[in-house]
């Protein structure tokens, strides 16, 4: 599974956050933001599930649907401020994505000096 919630998906978010600011105060179904948006389902769903800090899950009511609403300290933000803590957030996964990368490169380096054969170029 892909580790990294914002990374690549930061316009999607920022489609489903504008979706929300439509209709301010309101609690939409995954299906209702799909279709305002025109993303899957499934990729609305995911979106909403695994951004827990801008979509917050309603209880369940009388009729048995989830539904989600912006969080509260992300309705008192600008649609700037919003934008930015994503820019910010992915700049953070590339940041984690790369410095794992350079540490996989790093062993494999470490693993080819350790195993070379150095005898072979010390004359006897």
């Amino acid at each position: 599974m892909w580790p990294f919630r914002y990374l690549g998906q930061q316009q999607k978010i920022m489609r489903i956050y504008k979706c929300f600011t439509q209709t301010p105060r309101q609690a939409l179904h995954p299906i209702q933001v799909s279709r305002k948006t025109g993303l899957s389902l499934s990729s609305v769903n995911e979106r909403l599930e695994h951004t827990p800090e801008l979509f917050v899950k309603i209880p369940k009511g009388s009729d048995g649907l989830t539904r989600y609403r912006l969080t509260s300290p992300v309705q008192a933000q600008s649609e700037a401020q919003v934008e930015a803590h994503v820019q910010r957030t992915v700049r953070t996964e590339q940041l984690t994505l790369y410095t794992v990368f350079l540490m996989v490169i790093s062993m494999i380096a470490v693993a080819i000096v350790v195993g070379f054969p150095w005898s072979m170029l010390v004359p006897d």
